[in-house]
């Protein structure tokens, strides 16, 4: 692609789907904050979640039911994306990090992820995907100093990478966090696994990538 130079990744809801098994380890982690938030007992705070869960269909309205605030709740399901985990559950995707590896030897691609370094090599690793084809990397360590959210990290990886922020893309699966602010320095963007009229590009699957990249 013409005037591009670095592809950046987030990695939770970005490299992998969503399915059951991953919901339910995010559910049981956000129950568990929730349970020490409301003081009391596990058991209690997951049968009930579950029961308004059925029903309203979102794992932050029925926190919200529980009597947890809004602001509350979403942390909550977000630090349990961020923090359980999950990388026992995911498979290795060799079509995925051949992708990877071929936008590596004509980009500069690099991750940024609100996992912590630990968390995240577990699930790059379980994906079958090489850590080292990314530089450099944000994780959840380096969020409080640089975020995506007001650009700081952006600007960081343009830094580092000496590239120009209008020559980077950003891939992602959140409006809000990716998209939006990446936006608002010119950069390009990708949303998988959402969906944003927003976005540069729209991504059925993340291997869409590629016919955008190499076509």
């Amino acid at each position: 692609m013409d005037n591009l130079k670095a592809i950046g990744f987030d990695l939770d809801k970005t490299l992998y789907k969503p399915n059951n098994d991953i919901d339910k380890r995010i559910q049981d982690y956000a129950c568990e904050q929730a349970s020490k938030h409301l003081c009391q007992p596990y058991n209690d705070v997951r049968l009930k979640f579950t029961e308004q869960l059925a029903i309203l269909n979102s794992g932050r309205r029925a926190l919200m039911s529980l009597g947890i605030s809004e602001d509350k709740a979403q942390n909550m399901i977000q630090e349990g994306l961020e923090n359980a985990d999950i990388s026992i559950i995911l498979q290795p995707d060799k079509k995925l990090a051949s992708l990877i590896e071929k936008i590596s030897w004509q980009y500069k691609t690099f991750l940024i992820t609100t996992s912590t370094e630990n968390l995240a090599c577990k699930k790059l690793e379980a994906l079958g995907i090489d850590k080292d084809l990314f530089y450099p990397k944000l994780y959840a360590d380096a969020m409080p100093k640089y975020k995506r959210e007001n650009g700081t990290a952006f600007k960081y990886v343009s830094d580092i990478l000496k590239v120009p922020l209008q020559e980077v893309m950003f891939v992602g699966d959140r409006e809000s966090v990716d998209i939006l602010p990446a936006n608002e320095l010119n950069m390009k963007t990708a949303i998988v696994n959402a969906k944003s009229v927003h976005a540069s590009y729209q991504l059925n699957e993340i291997y869409d990538l590629e016919k955008i990249l190499f076509s």
